[in-house]
């Protein structure tokens, strides 16, 4: 397990660090990835965490995982792919969610046509009652047909519930940018939509009464949420008391160390490897529509994934109890609640590829679950270590670095910082590494800098 001691004395961290872990999915899915990573130069990180997101989306709310009575889990995601402008984080999320935007486009045609005839039978009804105001055939006993969907972008609170309630499967919140979203959203704060959101990652009922509108009320919820941030925005989406919160903790970050655009493949993404993603999220798709059941599937810890779980957390007990910093303790409880979540999507994806039917997370998933999950520890670590550079720059450094940039006068030159540094067995190279942190340093002309706090 992973814990923000993992860095070094210099703050440095290895590449390979955060490398999305791989041999987690079946072997197709490996080699979907493998074909995207090679051909059109898409992230393995990016690739993955959009793949577990659409297939967490195609499950839906018809399966949930028992981890011990009243504590019952549906696999909800909520991801955010991470990186500098102009590294293609988008197409990851266009590309693994194509079968989901089709499905949308078909739903839309469907309504569009179904619009025309309701308009073709209002007009023909309004000539009757002009004609023959007794006639019984009312107006406002037409029903206007409903659009249903799974995608969406722009949207108010209100129209989110009635979408949801035309389609209870589940939604996904798609974004390109995560922050347009929280601004948004941000909007209608006063209602406390925040409040909302918070309840909904934990899936918990949705219940509204509106003056001028019917009311709803949605037993069993399922909202996912995907897009994209630069870390230059972190503490404008996730910061400004949201880590505090638990709503930070809420999301998983596909977050890689380094991202290097390369030339294309002569090849090409083939029809085969297409239709082979498209057929495995229309199976994944076909679970509520086999058990037609008014409620959800529920799967349970095989016997060797109940002791695998209690050793896991047994560790993160102790981490949580020992750790002193709050967020990082909110990181590790709420990736105690992804870790079932995951195994779950995981454990459906092998049954619904083997076409058996099955109850139980067995060991595979369960295994391949806890790697995904020190892989989103990591990121999820990293985002909080930059979200606390804009509370306390020095936050993340360790004591020796704090306790240099203390020592340093308000102005200082290089040589005097040298100086310093050498008192206090620091390479030459760590300091000037730490100056290009524009956070604490300004480097008012050649040798000399300012410090910013």
């Amino acid at each position: 397990m992973t814990n923000v001691q993992n860095f070094n004395e210099e703050g440095y961290i290895p590449d390979d660090y955060f490398a999305f872990p791989r041999g987690v999915f079946p072997s197709i899915i490996e080699e979907i990835m493998d074909k995207y990573n090679h051909i059109l130069n898409l992230n393995y990180d990016y690739i993955g965490s959009t793949i577990l997101t659409a297939l967490s989306l195609a499950i839906g709310n018809q399966v949930k995982i028992r981890i011990k009575n009243g504590w019952v889990e549906s696999p909800i995601i909520w991801m955010v792919l991470v990186g500098r402008a102009g590294i293609n984080k988008s197409s990851p999320i266009d590309t693994f969610l194509k079968p989901f935007i089709k499905r949308d486009e078909h739903y839309f045609q469907i309504y569009k046509k179904e619009l025309i005839e309701y308009e073709l039978k209002l007009q023909k009804k309004n000539k009757k009652k002009k004609s023959n105001p007794d006639n019984d055939a009312s107006v406002e006993n037409m029903i206007a047909p409903k659009r249903k969907q799974t995608l969406l972008r722009d949207f108010t609170p209100e129209s989110f519930f009635f979408v949801h309630e035309i389609n209870l499967h589940g939604l996904l919140i798609y974004t390109d940018e995560i922050l347009n979203w929280l601004k948004n959203y941000n909007r209608y704060n006063s209602s406390g939509e925040e409040q909302l959101y918070l309840s909904l990652w934990s899936g918990k009922s949705i219940s509204v009464n509106r003056k001028n509108s019917t009311d709803i009320f949605i037993a069993n919820p399922f909202i996912n949420v995907c897009g994209t941030i630069q870390p230059s925005k972190f503490y404008e989406a996730f910061g400004k008391g949201r880590e505090k919160s638990g709503f930070t903790h809420r999301f998983l970050f596909a977050y890689p160390k380094k991202v290097l655009r390369k030339a294309f493949s002569d090849e090409e993404i083939s029809e085969s490897i297409e239709l082979a993603y498209d057929k495995i999220i229309a199976e994944m798709l076909k679970i509520n529509t086999k058990s037609n059941l008014s409620q959800p599937k529920i799967f349970e810890f095989d016997n060797d994934v109940k002791i695998a779980f209690k050793e896991w957390r047994e560790i993160n007990n102790d981490r949580i109890n020992n750790e002193l910093n709050d967020e990082l303790t909110g990181i590790y409880a709420k990736l105690e609640i992804y870790l079932p979540r995951i195994a779950l999507i995981l454990q459906i994806l092998e049954d619904s590829l083997q076409e058996i039917e099955n109850h139980q997370i067995h060991l595979n998933a369960f295994q391949s679950s806890i790697k995904l999950i020190s892989y989103y520890e990591k990121t999820a670590v990293r985002v909080y270590r930059q979200i606390s550079k804009y509370n306390d720059p020095l936050a993340c450094y360790p004591s020796d670095k704090r306790e240099f940039y203390r020592t340093l006068s308000n102005e200082f030159t290089t040589t005097q910082a040298k100086n310093i540094a050498e008192r206090m067995n620091i390479p030459e190279r760590t300091i000037f590494e730490f100056f290009k942190d524009e956070n604490l340093f300004e480097r008012t002309s050649h040798g000399r800098y300012l410090k910013k706090v």
